[in-house]
């Protein structure tokens, strides 16, 4: 009987210190990746490792009481994989509705969250710095006309064209503004330099709201579109 209650105290013992080995392995982050700091994060219960609410490169590290620590950006270009739940290439990460890091096409200009993304997000690039926006009023953002739309997203629109010098001198170095010839058009200035954009088409350009809106939205007395200007 003592042979046997020293045996269940042993394995006892082993079981503890194997659950103990297993909380601190979850509860540890890959050295590699990059501490970030406290945070006040409320894990979901039962979880010890939990990605970032909104951005695919970063997640939490618990504390076994469901209050997390500390907030990690995965080493490297790595992503936090929400199957593998830890850091992974990018091209074998699903990041759901997390955002991965964002790198400008070009210096200037307005960028889709992701290709073929129908999303109200959208970026903002300027001198190659992405500053992450959304569309005013439940708008969507139309990649091909680089513009917010009041309806989802338009298949056909007609692309950005750089205007032809003195034809538009821009109210301010950076914004977005109407077209003076067209109630379908406006203008994109970034660093006093306009571009040209075109709203899809049966949509005018709300100033106001900076969207491509329904006609009857919009108080315009301009053509639908422009010839030539």
């Amino acid at each position: 009987m003592k042979s046997t209650l020293v045996l269940l105290l042993a394995l006892y013992g082993f079981l503890a210190l194997f659950a103990t080995a297993v909380t601190s392995s979850r509860l540890r982050a890959d050295e590699r990746d990059i501490d970030l700091g406290e945070s006040d994060y409320q894990c979901p219960e039962g979880l010890y490792v939990a990605p970032h609410e909104t951005q695919c490169e970063l997640y939490y590290i618990c504390a076994s009481g469901g209050t997390p620590t500390h907030l990690y950006q995965c080493r490297d270009d790595l992503l936090f994989d929400l199957k593998y739940y830890g850091c992974n290439f990018k091209d074998q990460t699903e990041c759901g509705d997390r955002l991965a890091p964002f790198t400008c096409p070009s210096p200037s200009g307005q960028f889709p969250i992701r290709e073929g993304t129908c999303d109200s997000r959208y970026y903002v690039c300027t001198n190659d710095v992405a500053k992450l926006q959304v569309c005013p009023n439940g708008g969507i953002f139309d990649a091909a006309s680089s513009a917010c739309v009041a309806t989802a997203c338009p298949t056909t629109t007609t692309p950005a064209v750089p205007t032809a010098p003195g034809l538009f001198e821009c109210p301010a170095p950076s914004g977005n503004f109407p077209s003076p010839y067209s109630c379908s058009q406006y203008y994109v200035c970034v660093d006093g330099t306009a571009l040209l954009f075109e709203c899809a088409a049966g949509l005018y350009y709300n100033a106001p709201l900076d969207i491509c809106d329904w006609p009857s939205n919009v108080n315009c007395n301009l053509p639908t579109s422009s010839v030539n200007i």
